[in-house]
């Protein structure tokens, strides 16, 4: 059997009719049809429905925060099609050539990588990844800066000593790219300094389950907790109690009211509701009675959309910033 010799493989294959490729920062790759963008979304055909048999498919939304990278037209499929056809170290380092030259980063190194593997003194596929000849020896810029006392913190080499200094700079921009809510609780019946002390931990909790339902996108920064009050932006209407009587979905309310002991997800569909006007939403820890403890994907591109400097992050820290607490513990004459 005769093989094309894969450069003519390359620029000859047939165009398909799934002309977009996008890979998801969980890694999932989709192919199919880019139907056209707005503010929080990919309005995306994926290759399953992109031609239907008899009426058309609305487009799938993907959020943006979600899109590692979009691949517009064939490059994509054209390098998974020249893959089958290498052989040699230099089919493998010609691929990895015409990845890098259309931007496909991540597949040009694994490319030069399996040049390697078959040919481990292929010259220009060392230098393509950063190597550097040390005698008859081959060093990888991982052995290089290891040599040199550095250490690889998620994408950057800084020293050993540096490295708790990188993680807290690394967490502090975390939390300026994300989006700080400052809530009063007004408590109706009058409240003892016990209860305010549990309820500051009661706190935390719920700081806590804020940060991870929004994946690191909002935290509650200030806390403001006052009792024999009804001025705040959630009404606390009892103490010791996990719900309140007669309660209706949020957004009944003028103001947001829980109960006391209110579960750390009601407490932030409540929060929510009275800070970020979110009201009830499918598939969502908003949606009446269910069971995910998540945000969808349209609050969280909502969530992005509300100020400039917020920004979703894959690598996004499980540790909420510490919330400021403050009582005003009006005590009965």
């Amino acid at each position: 059997m005769k093989y094309l010799s894969l450069p003519v493989l390359i620029f000859s294959l047939v165009v398909s009719v799934f002309a977009d490729t996008i890979e998801l920062y969980s890694g999932e790759i989709i192919n199919g049809t880019i139907a056209g963008y707005d503010v929080l979304s990919t309005k995306f055909i994926p290759e399953s429905v992109a031609v239907p048999e008899h009426k058309p498919v609305k487009p799938r939304s993907i959020y943006n925060f979600r899109i590692k990278r979009t691949i517009p037209g064939n490059t994509y499929n054209d390098y998974l099609t020249a893959k089958e056809a290498c052989k040699t170290a230099d089919d493998f380092y010609k691929l990895a050539e015409f990845c890098r030259k259309n931007q496909l980063i991540d597949e040009a190194n694994k490319m030069y990588e399996t040049t390697l593997a078959l040919d481990p003194m292929h010259i220009r596929a060392h230098l393509a990844l950063g190597h550097k000849k040390q005698g008859e020896e081959w060093l990888t810029v991982e052995q290089i800066k290891q040599a040199e006392g550095y250490v690889k913190f998620k994408d950057i080499w800084v020293k050993e000593s540096e490295l708790e200094q990188a993680r807290q700079v690394d967490y502090r921009k975390q939390v300026e790219s994300a989006l700080p809510l400052n809530l009063k609780l007004a408590v109706i019946p009058d409240a003892d300094d016990e209860w305010f002390k549990v309820y500051s931990q009661q706190l935390k909790e719920y700081a806590r389950q804020l940060w991870t339902v929004t994946e690191g996108l909002a935290y509650l920064a200030t806390v403001e907790i006052t009792d024999n009050a009804t001025d705040s932006d959630i009404i606390i209407q009892n103490l010791d109690q996990y719900d309140i009587s007669n309660a209706k979905d949020a957004g009944s309310f003028d103001i947001a009211q829980i109960g006391g002991k209110a579960s750390p997800r009601d407490f932030v569909r409540q929060c929510v509701f009275a800070k970020l006007k979110f009201t009830s939403h499918e598939n969502c820890i908003l949606a009446k009675g269910f069971s995910t403890d998540k945000f969808c994907d349209m609050c969280l591109a909502r969530i992005i959309a509300s100020a400039p400097n917020i920004k979703w992050r894959q690598d996004w820290l499980p540790d909420p910033p510490e919330v400021k607490i403050t009582i005003v513990n009006k005590q009965k004459k």
